[in-house]
C-alpha cells in the first residue's frame, strides 16, 4: 500500500492491522521463515503509509490525511506500542522510520493519551539500540511533558 491509495483505504488498513496487533506481535511464532520475513519487511513500511501525509501535498488540520489526526494516530501508536513488545519488530520500527514519525508527533501534538503510547514505544526500543541518538531530538521539556501525561493516562 502506498501514498497513492485513497485515504479511506489506507485508514481502513490501519484499523485492520490495529485489530490484529495481538497476533502480529508474536511474529516469531510463524514457523515459515520466508513468510515471517515478508511480513516484517513489507508490512512495517505499509503501516507507515497509512499515517504519513502524501509527500508534497499541503493539507488543512481538518483533512483526514493531515499530519496529525487524533484518532488515526492514536490507533497507529497503540499498534506500534504492541509491536514494540517483541524485539523482532524493533529494527523494522527504527529502520522503516516509525520512530522518526513518533518523534515528529511529539513536536506536533498536545499529547493526551498519545503520551502513554509514545513513552512506552520509546522506552521499549531505546534500551537495546546501540545508539539512542534518534531520541536526542526530543527536548528535556518534551520528555517531562510526555512522562507527566503518560503517568496521568497509565
Amino acid at each position: 500500500m502506498g501514498h497513492s491509495m485513497p485515504v479511506h483505504l489506507r485508514h481502513a488498513a490501519l484499523r485492520l492491522a490495529h485489530s490484529a496487533r495481538e497476533e502480529m506481535v508474536w511474529i516469531d511464532a510463524i514457523d515459515n521463515a520466508e513468510l515471517r520475513d515478508m511480513i516484517l519487511t513489507e508490512l512495517s513500511p505499509s503501516i507507515l503509509t497509512a499515517v504519513y501525509p502524501q509527500p508534497g501535498v499541503t493539507l488543512s488540520n481538518n483533512d483526514p490525511d493531515c499530519f496529525f489526526h487524533d484518532g488515526r494516530d492514536l490507533c497507529y501508536l497503540e499498534l506500534l506500542f504492541t509491536l514494540a513488545r517483541n524485539a523482532n519488530w524493533h529494527p523494522h520500527l527504527v529502520q522503516d522510520h516509525h520512530i522518526d514519525r513518533c518523534i515528529s508527533i511529539v513536536a506536533k501534538c498536545d499529547f493526551g493519551p498519545h503520551a502513554f503510547y509514545l513513552a512506552g514505544i520509546f522506552l521499549r526500543i531505546a534500551p537495546e539500540q546501540s545508539s539512542v541518538a534518534f531520541l536526542n531530538s526530543i527536548t528535556e521539556r518534551q520528555w517531562w511533558d510526555i512522562m507527566r501525561k503518560a503517568w496521568f493516562y497509565a
